[in-house]
C-alpha cells in the first residue's frame, strides 16, 4: 500500500446536491503526513486513530466521530499508521440541512459529531468498524445521511444563489451579489459566513485557486502561469500568494510533485463521472 491510499463514492441520487462525494482514506504501515488544500465541511469517522489536523495554529487531535469545519487555508493531515476513517464532504446546502451549526463557529475547527447528531454517532460508528470492505463503510455512511435528510430543516434558496455566483466567477460583484439577494454587504457577509464559513470574497478567492489547480492536475494547462491567466489573478505573485493560501505549495512544485496529497485531492475531484460545480471545492 501507499502511503496513504483512497477511494471515493458516489452518494445516492436524494443527496445529490449535499454530499459531494463519499470516500474511505486508509494508511499503510508508517505514520503519514500529508498536505490538504482548502476543504469542503466533512463528516469524518477515523479509525485506528486519532489522527490530528493543523489549520494553521497547531495541531488540533481529531475526535474519533468529527464534524469538520470548513476551511479557507491550506492545512496537513498528521495519521498514525494503519489509520483508517470514512467521511464525506458536505457543500454548503448540505452542512446546512445535515450539520445544521453555523459554518462560521466551526470554520477551520474539529468538532465531536455528536454535537449534532447526538447518540447516533456512535452507532454509525460500530456499523462502520464491522462493514466488511470500504464499499460496505461507504454504503453504511450513505444510509444514515439519507436518513438524516428525511428529518432535515428546509434549504436555504440563498445558498444555491451564492454558489451560482461563486461558480460564475463574472468578477465576483459582492455588492451586486447582496442587491440580487435583497441584502446588505455586511448581511451577506453574515449570512455567508454562517452558511458557508467565510466571507463571499474569500469564498470566491477560495474557489478559483482550487479551479486553477484543477485545470494544473488534469493537463488542461501544462503550464502554471496559464492557469494563473484563466482564473484572472491580478497578476503572478497574487496567484502565487492565493495558491500558498488554498492549496499550501508554490504551483510550480504543485505541478512537479503529482504524489502530493493535496494534488491527489483534488485530482481524485476530475475524475470521470465526478461532479464538478461546488464539488471542487475539496
Amino acid at each position: 500500500m501507499t502511503a496513504a491510499a483512497f477511494a471515493y463514492f458516489k452518494p445516492r441520487a436524494e443527496l445529490d446536491g449535499l454530499v459531494a462525494f463519499i470516500y474511505v482514506l486508509e494508511v499503510g504501515d508508517a505514520p503519514f503526513v500529508g498536505d490538504l488544500c482548502a476543504l469542503l465541511g466533512q463528516i469524518q469517522i477515523g479509525l485506528n486513530g486519532p489522527a490530528a489536523y493543523d489549520f494553521g495554529e497547531g495541531d488540533i487531535t481529531a475526535p474519533t466521530l468529527s464534524l469538520i469545519g470548513p476551511t479557507d487555508i491550506a492545512g496537513k493531515l498528521k495519521a498514525p499508521r494503519n489509520f483508517r476513517a470514512i467521511g464525506c464532504g458536505l457543500t454548503p446546502t448540505g452542512w446546512s440541512r445535515l450539520a445544521p451549526v453555523s459554518a462560521g463557529l466551526v470554520a477551520n475547527r474539529l468538532t465531536p459529531l455528536q454535537v449534532v447528531v447526538g447518540d447516533d454517532g456512535a452507532r454509525l460508528a460500530a456499523r462502520c468498524e464491522v462493514a466488511p470492505d470500504d464499499a460496505g463503510m461507504a454504503a453504511v455512511l450513505d444510509a444514515f445521511l439519507a436518513a438524516r435528510l428525511a428529518a432535515a430543516p428546509p434549504a436555504d434558496p440563498r445558498i444555491v444563489a451564492i454558489d451560482a455566483w461563486v461558480i460564475a466567477g463574472d468578477g465576483w460583484d459582492v455588492d451586486a451579489l447582496a442587491v440580487s439577494l435583497g441584502l446588505s454587504r455586511r448581511s451577506l457577509e453574515r449570512l455567508t459566513a454562517r452558511t458557508h464559513g467565510s466571507t463571499p470574497k474569500r469564498l470566491a478567492a477560495k474557489y478559483r485557486t482550487l479551479q486553477a489547480a484543477g485545470r494544473m492536475v488534469v493537463g488542461e494547462v501544462t503550464d502554471w502561469r496559464d492557469a494563473a491567466a484563466l482564473g484572472g489573478f491580478v497578476d503572478q505573485p497574487h496567484f502565487i500568494r492565493e495558491f500558498r493560501r488554498y492549496v499550501g505549495a508554490t504551483p510550480g512544485a504543485f505541478m512537479a510533485d503529482p504524489s502530493n496529497f493535496a494534488h491527489r485531492l483534488i485530482r481524485g475531484q476530475w475524475e470521470p463521472g465526478r461532479q464538478l460545480g461546488i464539488a471542487i471545492w475539496a
